[in-house]
């Protein structure tokens, strides 16, 4: 039996977006003593969480045709939002506004990549989607506290027309994920 690997699916925000979420990533290690995200991950936000799978080809053609039915997106990420449910694990993250076509796919998608061979996908947070683009996460109570007096003082980012148009396998490896393979939308090269 080969060995599986994890993986997750997501789209990157090219251009200002990922930029601001570099320089604010490394302001927020600086101020605020918070490990940068972006030294581990570039900028993305999630489509289908954490699943296992026997290899990238296997995902590849898993997902190929479903690819084809959808064109890209168009999005506005705007302003911060946090996960602090847990006071002990804690998420700030950029905030992406709602759309449903989006929502459809990443079920779609999670769908899709459920049915593969022994593959487990991970419930995503809250249960609900929620898309978004983290900056700082696994954030301790005092953390957390230091984290949201320095957004308070930022300027709330908002970028619209956010085009995503190809979707990205991360390969988890250790405490870092690989961008490993893009696949376009609508049938693209």
């Amino acid at each position: 039996m080969t060995s599986q690997q994890q993986f997750f699916l997501g789209f990157i925000p090219q251009g200002e977006v990922e930029t601001y979420y570099e320089v604010l990533t490394k302001r927020l290690e600086k101020e605020c003593g918070v490990p940068a995200l972006s030294k581990r991950v570039r900028a993305h936000l999630t489509i289908v969480p954490p699943f296992y799978a026997r290899s990238v080809g296997a995902v590849g053609e898993s997902v190929r045709e479903l690819l084809q039915l959808f064109g890209s997106f168009n999005l506005t990420v705007y302003g911060f939002g946090r996960f602090w449910d847990n006071p002990e694990d804690q998420t700030l993250y950029l905030d992406v506004m709602y759309d449903p076509q989006l929502e459809l796919f990443a079920d779609m998608l999670t769908a899709r990549i459920g049915r593969l061979p022994d593959s487990r996908v991970a419930a995503r947070v809250g249960g609900s989607f929620h898309p978004h683009v983290s900056v700082a996460r696994h954030l301790s109570h005092e953390k957390a506290e230091s984290v949201d007096r320095f957004v308070t003082r930022e300027r709330s980012p908002r970028f619209e027309g956010v085009q995503l148009d190809a979707l990205t396998l991360f390969r988890v490896e250790g405490s870092s994920y690989v961008a490993e393979k893009e696949f376009r939308l609508g049938g693209a090269q």
